[in-house]
């Protein structure tokens, strides 16, 4: 019952508390002493600031007289505008699907403080209750009214005995608490301005049928008001249906002349022609002529028939189809401007004939147009409702913390596009979760408690708690079983050497072989780029001989070879993602975790950067050292040419190209192993040589275990062996599973 406590009886203690709080005016979160005068003023004083000079205008419109001046009204006839949307179905639409873009996907009530955003809900049902109209009925009618007239009303009706709101005291009166909303019909509503023209009183008058006048006079304070597209020094907006009346009108008017012309070419006038000056004309014996029975038989003819005549009678038509002016031209050009200020297209009236990127292009038009009236829409019940109802709840509101009527967004892709940019910043540690949280999905930051209940920490926590009743990793002093687990997930993503050692199996699906494939493509282009390089400029780091081209022959061959990188780094990329994901599984499973793992993207580039794309630029590199030295390029040896040298030494090359990529795969699957163990709470990674596949030195080594926690050595130096041996990695000992 405590959702129905405001209907009843006031106890002595609540009369009590009111008082206190009445004479506590209102509290503003204003803590510094030198914002007290602005408090004190907000309480006592009006706002009587001088403003421009404003307009004065005459009310218009039908249901409104003429009662006096000291009422304004709209410059424009608002009433002419609501015949036109009853009559005319393209103004009708426009404003239905403008309507239906702003309340599409809704709205909501946001902020950061919980309490303020429940409260508001709270008094909006309160509001329903006693007005026995929903919200949204009176936010959809005043959406309704700001985009047909350019100006909306809500009035507000204040009872205390009615709302579980408290009075408070503003601009030096005492206001009684909010206890319903109602919308206002803006074609019969008139204002009073003081001499600084501020709003003081609005008026509403309505002549019935009988003749009658109906006037209901209401306070600034009472009124909510929205407009969109006002003049400076006017009340009252300016619809956007107003420039297209004028071409209404005029399209109506050809439409209505080939309506006309229509009916008269469907049934064309008739030229029959009597006799020649070879055969005249017969005159019967009861004095009648052949023209009269010609006449006759015309005048008769059924709509559907015909006239079979001799050779003495010739039947034309009139005019038809070369008399008759064509106004599809002119119908179409005054469609179009009437479509262009109603701010519709053609898919907004079901006309297929434009393609489907056409179509969202057109549609986000209308889009943009709905978004700036939300925005009106929203400043205006902010600062006029809202924040009103907060101060009645006795919150200390502050920017900050104050809760907002928000629309939600009206293209959900767009929308979806945005959330995944903040995913992007977040995932590189540009953002915060709380930033995350506020910024891109308007909602609170998650407490404590709550984080614990997301799915990745309730993932994690369900692993390391089978990691625990499973014993963890292998112990120390198990090294058969630990080796045997951990040749099951070697890293054997090596070439064949060329010392002549037994080769090992290399893992390259299909896809992998596409992207080495691609990647040669890269390689091939990139060839033929040096070689029309080297037919036009040679050597040496003199510019090209253009006056107005200040790029060196160095920049340009820079260029060519930064090119290759710039093209073959995705798909070496995304090649390594797939071996360093099968590093996170394996080590998964060697910590007895169960579930996935994702390594941080900044960890990732971060990878890539210093590895990967150090890898290429060293092979680029040396090509371009291998150019500058090369003496058939300079001209000093002839036996080749200088495009036969240039495709020697890509040639030369390219194994070296083929290496680094596997040394990357390589690399990558040993970073997400590593990566995982660290996240994990391990501090330190052990790899063990292959016998068969080490050279003496690595097999005289042995066995050796690094530190995951060296921030001094980056990993790609870390994990890196000698680059025809064969290592397998695994969890160095038994250490507590938890994450770092």
């Amino acid at each position: 019952m405590a959702l129905f406590d405001f209907f009843k009886r006031r106890s002595r203690e609540d009369i009590v508390d009111n008082i206190q709080k009445q004479l506590s005016d209102i509290r503003l979160a204003l803590g510094q002493r030198e914002n007290r005068k602005i408090e004190q003023s907000i309480k006592s004083e009006r706002r009587a600031l001088e403003r421009p000079l404003h307009y004065s205008t005459r009310p218009v419109g039908f249901g409104v007289r003429s009662s006096g001046r000291d009422y304004e009204g709209p410059v424009y006839d608002l009433s002419e505008i609501a015949k036109i949307i009853d009559v005319e179905p393209y103004v009708n639409q426009s404003v239905r699907k403008h309507r239906e873009q702003i309340l599409k996907e809704g709205f909501t009530i946001q902020g950061p403080d919980q309490r303020q955003v429940d409260y508001i809900y709270q008094r909006f049902f309160e509001m329903e209750l006693i007005a026995d109209m929903p919200i949204e009925y009176v936010i959809r009618e005043f959406t309704t009214n700001l985009v047909a007239y350019a100006t909306s009303f809500i009035v507000k009706k204040r009872d205390s005995k009615r709302s579980s709101g408290n009075p408070v005291r503003m601009y030096g009166k005492t206001l009684e608490p909010i206890a319903a909303i109602f919308p206002m019909d803006p074609t019969s509503v008139t204002v009073k301005l003081n001499s600084n023209g501020y709003p003081v009183k609005w008026k509403q008058e309505i002549n019935d049928t009988s003749g009658s006048t109906t006037v209901k006079v209401f306070d600034n304070d009472d009124v909510i008001v929205a407009t969109i597209d006002k003049k400076s020094g006017f009340v009252f907006g300016t619809p956007y249906i107003l420039p297209t009346i004028d071409d209404i009108r005029a399209l109506r008017k050809l439409e209505e002349l080939a309506e006309i012309i229509a009916h008269k070419y469907a049934n064309p006038h008739l030229h029959a022609q009597v006799g020649s000056d070879e055969y005249p004309v017969q005159k019967f014996d009861d004095g009648s002529t052949e023209i009269d029975l010609v006449k006759q038989e015309l005048e008769n003819m059924p709509d559907t028939g015909g006239l079979v005549t001799s050779h003495r009678v010739k039947i034309d038509p009139i005019g038809l189809g070369k008399d008759a002016i064509d106004l599809v031209p002119y119908i179409k050009y005054f469609e179009e401007r009437v479509l262009g200020g109603l701010r519709l297209s053609p898919v907004d009236l079901g006309r297929g004939d434009i393609s489907k990127a056409s179509a969202q292009s057109v549609s986000q038009s209308l889009q943009d147009s709905s978004k700036d009236f939300q925005a009106v829409i929203e400043t205006a019940i902010n600062s006029k409702l809202i924040l009103p109802l907060l101060l009645e709840g006795g919150f200390d509101v502050t920017p900050q913390n104050r809760a907002r009527f928000v629309f939600s967004t009206i293209n959900r892709e767009e929308d979806r596009a945005r959330q995944q940019h903040g995913v992007d910043m977040f995932n590189n540690g540009v953002i915060t979760l709380t930033e995350f949280r506020n910024e891109y999905l308007s909602k609170r930051p998650l407490s404590e408690e709550e984080m614990k209940l997301t799915k990745p920490e309730m993932a994690h926590k369900h692993a390391v708690e089978l990691a625990k009743l499973k014993g963890g990793p292998v112990a120390t002093g198990e090294r058969d079983a630990r080796n045997a687990a951990a040749r099951r997930v070697a890293s054997k993503t090596r070439p064949e050497n060329q010392a002549g050692k037994k080769p090992t199996k290399t893992l390259i699906t299909a896809n992998s072989e596409e992207a080495l494939a691609s990647i040669e493509e890269n390689w091939a282009d990139c060839i033929e780029c040096v070689k029309s390089f080297i037919e036009k400029h040679g050597t040496g780091k003199a510019s090209s001989g253009d006056m107005f081209d200040v790029t060196t022959k160095d920049q340009e061959l820079d260029s060519i070879l930064e090119s290759f990188i710039t093209f073959s780094m995705p798909i070496v990329r995304e090649l390594c993602d797939k071996h360093m994901q099968d590093g996170i599984s394996d080590a998964m499973e060697q910590l007895g975790i169960e579930g996935q793992y994702r390594i941080a993207k900044k960890y990732v580039d971060r990878f890539y950067k210093n590895s990967t794309l150090k890898a290429l630029r060293a092979i680029t590199g040396g090509i371009k050292t291998l150019i500058y030295n090369d003496d058939t390029i300079a001209g000093i040896d002839t036996r080749l040419t200088p495009n036969q040298a240039v495709a020697a030494i890509f040639d030369s090359q390219l194994p070296e190209l083929r290496r680094a990529i596997e040394k990357q795969k390589q690399l990558a699957y040993r970073f997400g192993f590593a990566r995982t163990l660290r996240s994990h709470g391990e501090s330190t990674m052990t790899f063990t040589p292959v016998d068969e596949n080490v050279c003496e030195k690595c097999a005289e080594r042995g066995e050796y275990t690094i530190s995951l926690v060296d921030k001094q050595v980056p990993y790609n130096v870390l994990l890196a062996t000698h680059e025809d041996c064969e290592f397998t990695v695994s969890v160095s000992q038994k250490t507590s599973v938890g994450k770092n």
